[in-house]
């Protein structure tokens, strides 16, 4: 239960004691209007207890302010909150198409705090309790790239395009940019993806890869791909057959 304020047809205030509830809002006690500021304190403190006698709720306020700062110890801080906000999104986006409950953690936590495998593991346990090896990471990720999980995202994210933001696809775009690796040793197998070429982080003696990236209209992102450097004409043409295949 709670309170809120509501005019009345005389012009004035008045004060109710409501819940809400699957979208339904419940009166459960008129308390009285008011038309001065002294009145609204009096009318709100009724309410208060009117609370307190019938659900036994109380304020947190109330509680701390019996104890001293020297009698209350913080054990544990994690940001929950931030965490089922996030995992909302990713439902509401369709991710969790692909059940794997590693997986999820591991982009909610990326987006949270960006950082390397290593330390994301970290990450997971301090800040919301999910302890997983790193090397339970790697299995996951390498079981979810050979269940196509990357095409399954890529249909997720033009399906919530396309049904919730109501947008055709008849225009889209994709830009590219580079990624440098501060090693100057190419993978040296025959198509792999690190390798030199033109560094647009002028660094050109390290090894990078190409990547690309589809937007809609908005700059929403809806699919990615990497390419090796020197396989520009293969990135355009790939490219090229992704833009037309929104529009046909």
């Amino acid at each position: 239960m709670r309170t809120r304020v509501v005019p009345t047809a005389s012009g004035k205030k008045a004060i109710q004691v409501v819940s809400k509830r699957y979208g339904k809002v419940t009166i459960h006690k008129h308390i009285g209007t008011y038309a001065t500021h002294e009145e609204k304190i009096q009318l709100l403190r009724k309410a208060e207890k009117f609370i307190v006698e019938t659900t036994g709720q109380t304020s947190l306020l109330d509680i701390l302010s019996t104890f001293k700062p020297s009698d209350i110890a913080v054990f544990q801080n994690r940001p929950l909150f931030v965490y089922e906000l996030l995992s909302g999104v990713y439902d509401k986006l369709g991710l969790s198409l692909y059940p794997d409950k590693v997986i999820k953690d591991l982009i909610i936590t990326r987006i949270y705090q960006p950082a390397s495998k290593r330390e994301i593991t970290e990450v997971l346990s301090d800040s919301f309790g999910r302890d997983y090896a790193l090397k339970t990471l790697y299995q996951h990720l390498k079981a979810a790239l050979g269940k196509g999980i990357k095409d399954q995202f890529q249909k997720a994210l033009i399906g919530f395009t396309r049904n919730e933001s109501g947008d055709s696809l008849k225009l889209v775009f994709y830009d590219v940019t580079t990624l440098y690796f501060e090693s100057a040793v190419k993978d040296g197998l025959k198509g792999s993806l690190k390798d030199f070429g033109f560094s647009k982080d002028h660094r050109p003696m390290d090894t990078q890869i190409v990547v690309g990236l589809v937007v809609n209209l908005e700059g929403f992102p809806l699919y990615f791909d990497i390419f090796q450097v020197s396989s520009t004409p293969f990135f355009k043409n790939t490219f090229s057959d992704f833009v037309i295949g929104f529009c046909i």
